[in-house]
């Protein structure tokens, strides 16, 4: 028969004080319940659940809550202070939840609230969650900070193209004297009043076509006032002439004066006057503009990645030696620039051509035409200095033009090789170096190396650089953390530094799960609705910059000894490949650690259900001890983030709290039991930080998180269910 958990007590919510934290009911009334409802008698024996962790135990049992229902001092509030140490915020520490969508402003209210009163009841808050690609302001990260620059240009929409600038040398008046013949005095003509009208020439015989013009003038005035300047291509009565105002202000100024009418074309004189003006002049220079369409913008895009070497490999460099197979090159250390990652061709001697011997740079998903401009530049060397030729190719090999970026000229040091201008041939992919043009075998060195090609702008701006989105959010990354340390005033001093960064795939087939990424997650018609930040900042640097801001940031708001920081992630657990991603984890983890970054602890978030199927639970349970013992073997600390349970029946379907029986129940309790007493049996006393519990109650019908579901310790009245005693049963085995 199936019995459905019914309410076993009414809570008089009236009567909860919540100024004490230890007031919280946990008292049991079954009196006039039907007899099959007295079983749950039994769990008003239990104490809180926090007095089941040993004394002196740096254990910490924690709860995650609403910071907007705990800070509300109800029953929320009462119950995480009675039965736990410590307290999470489901959402509230979330970048989301604190920075405007569209303004990036920041906001912490909520937060300061929410620590402020965990202090007062004697709690602890652990920080969830500094960086993650979930709930972040996405619109503000990608569509404002990372939005293309806009293109200068004149006000009028035009781009300035300077046709001559006309400086001066010192000495006597350089041009015919117009009854004014002021001398050339550190390089500027210096014109002092003579009480008189007064003119000089300032640039003279400019060839100038038809179109729109201007002058910037660098002048110094000894006072505010205005003089005139008049162009002209002639004396003449057919001679154009045009007169221009030119502002002046006490000092150094740069006016940029637009000639308002359009310049027919011919050799052109502009004369100074500054007639009865009574200012001590100085000109530097005059530079003569002409005013263009701004067209559309043009930006350089990278075709090759890893340029300067410091990763493992790239298809992108590609090494034919004689009457072998082309092969990637390899990246060794010591054989860069400065002593860092480079490439290395030992080239033998020439034996039949000048190509025996070829390095290729290679872009396979880029077809280059004779219309395309592109920029190149690397920095090479040789053991003998050597004159190589460039050619243009399709694929490595496939021959297009005996002419591309020029010669490279090799010596014994450093130098670094640029070329700039228009593609030698249609259906280019690749640079050659022919390195035989040298008969002698040689030892060839090449690092930062950069291959771009100009692209218009659809936006009417310029895309950022990778460099430049990399800096742009390690700012924002920074400004984030440094505002939710300050609005936590040093009280929160462990956090989940990063969130689920792993993906539960290998694609680059080096034998870890990867991190996760916009091009490989769950999106909606190609568009992912989270925010990448290792997209921009690196799978490396990305960690590290979470790492070291939060330290950094915490220390200069004066917090108390050093942060706790965790990786937190899911399926850790997993019984499909064995534990591959928390393998994976403690890979990367490997990788991000440094002597300035420095990982204290790994989190498991353990979203579970209890599975009738008894095969696959017992592989489940297998799995959990694994992960505990792989996690253990860490030497790290090791916490149990997010634990939650439901129910799945023998034929694989969630069973919703509505439909639960009673011996399903107590299956769940037996499941607490079994990973909480194993947590404390697998890892070692030292690296025991904690278990959250994440969902308190059961899950409301209309919950965002598994909706319906027997997710609690306590039902939805706040009533202990038989998951409360598996869990004190679990603490109790942990304490011993």
């Amino acid at each position: 028969m199936r019995h459905n958990i019914l309410c076993m007590m009414t809570l008089a919510m009236g009567a909860i004080a919540t100024s004490c934290a230890d007031e919280f009911d946990q008292s049991f009334s079954v009196s006039g319940m039907p007899e099959n409802m007295a079983q749950y008698e039994y769990l008003k024996d239990y104490a809180p659940l926090r007095e089941y962790v040993g004394q002196g135990s740096s254990f910490r049992l924690g709860a995650a809550l609403a910071a907007s229902d705990f800070n509300d001092g109800g029953v929320v509030y009462q119950l995480a202070a009675s039965n736990f140490h410590e307290v999470v915020a489901g959402n509230a520490m979330k970048m989301a939840s604190c920075v405007d969508s569209k303004t990036g402003a920041m906001s912490f209210s909520t937060v300061s609230s929410f620590v402020s009163n965990a202090a007062a009841a004697g709690l602890t808050v652990y920080g969830h969650t500094l960086a993650w690609h979930a709930q972040q302001p996405k619109e503000w990260l990608e569509g404002t900070l990372l939005a293309d620059i806009p293109v200068p240009v004149d006000p009028d929409g035009m781009k300035r193209e300077v046709v001559k600038e006309q400086t001066y040398t010192d000495g006597p008046f350089p041009f015919y004297p117009m009854g004014s013949e002021p001398p050339v005095i550190d390089g500027a003509i210096h014109f002092e009043p003579t009480g008189a009208w007064s003119q000089f020439f300032c640039c003279n015989a400019t060839s100038l076509g038809k179109g729109s013009f201007g002058l910037i003038l660098n002048i110094k005035s000894s006072k505010e006032g205005s003089i005139k300047l008049t162009c002209q291509n002639g004396w003449g009565g057919d001679a154009q002439n045009v007169t221009l105002t030119v502002p002046l202000v006490e000092g150094w100024s740069e006016p940029e004066i637009k000639i308002p009418e359009e310049i027919v074309g011919g050799n052109y004189d502009f004369i100074l006057k500054p007639e009865t003006f009574d200012a001590v002049l100085d000109l530097k220079q005059v530079t003569i503009v002409q005013y263009k369409s701004a067209g559309p913008a043009t930006y350089f895009v990278d075709l090759i990645e890893n340029g300067n070497c410091e990763r493992s490999g790239s298809a992108n460099f590609v090494v034919r030696k004689y009457q072998q197979s082309d092969v990637n090159a390899t990246f060794t250390d010591g054989d860069g620039r400065d002593g860092s990652k480079g490439i290395r061709f030992e080239a033998s001697a020439k034996a039949e051509n000048e190509w025996d011997n070829q390095f290729f740079i290679y872009a396979p998903d880029v077809v280059l035409n004779s219309t395309d401009k592109i920029h190149f530049s690397m920095d090479v060397r040789a053991d003998k200095p050597a004159s190589i030729p460039t050619q243009a190719h399709a694929a490595p090999g496939g021959y297009k033009h005996y002419a591309f970026v020029g010669n490279v000229e090799f010596t014994t040091e450093w130098t670094t090789h640029k070329f700039t201008g228009l593609v030698t041939a249609d259906g280019v992919s690749s640079i050659a170096l022919n390195l035989n043009a040298l008969a002698d075998a040689n030892t060839y060195y090449f690092d930062n190396i950069v291959w771009q090609v100009e692209r218009e702008s659809t936006s009417g701006g310029i895309p950022q650089t990778a460099e430049q989105k990399k800096d742009t959010l390690t700012y924002a990354m920074n400004r984030w953390i440094a505002g939710m340390m300050q609005a936590c005033d040093g009280k929160v001093k462990a956090w989940d530094a990063v969130n689920e960064a792993i993906a539960g795939s290998d694609r680059d087939g080096d034998g870890w799960y990867d991190l996760q990424h916009a091009s490989t997650a769950n999106n909606d018609n190609g568009v992912s609705a989270d925010f990448f930040w290792q997209d921009y900042l690196g799978d490396i640097d990305y960690v590290r910059t979470v790492i070291s801001s939060a330290r950094r940031n915490y220390k200069a708001l004066g917090g108390e000894g050093e942060l706790t920081l965790f990786i937190n992630d899911y399926n850790l657990e997993s019984t499909w490949d064995d534990n591959m991603k928390l393998k994976s984890l403690i890979h990367w983890v490997g990788l991000w650690e440094c002597d300035t970054i420095r990982i204290d602890g790994l989190g498991t978030q353990m979203h579970i259900s209890y599975n009738e199927n008894e095969a696959a639970q017992k592989k489940q349970e297998e799995c959990i001890v694994n992960m505990f013992r792989l996690m253990a073997e860490t030497g790290k600390l090791v916490r149990v983030s997010e634990l939650d349970m439901g129910y799945v029946d023998a034929a694989g379907n969630s069973v919703m709290t509505e439909d639960m029986t009673e011996q399903q129940h107590r299956n769940m309790a037996d499941f607490y039991r079994f990973i909480v007493s194993k947590y404390f049996e697998i890892v070692p006393a030292a690296q025991q930080y904690g278990i959250t519990q994440w969902c308190l109650t059961d899950a409301p019908a209309d919950s965002g998180w598994r909706k319906g579901q027997p997710v609690g310790l306590w039902d939805l009245n706040y009533n202990r269910k038989h998951t409360y005693g598996g869990f004190a049963e679990g603490l109790k085995a942990g304490s011993k």
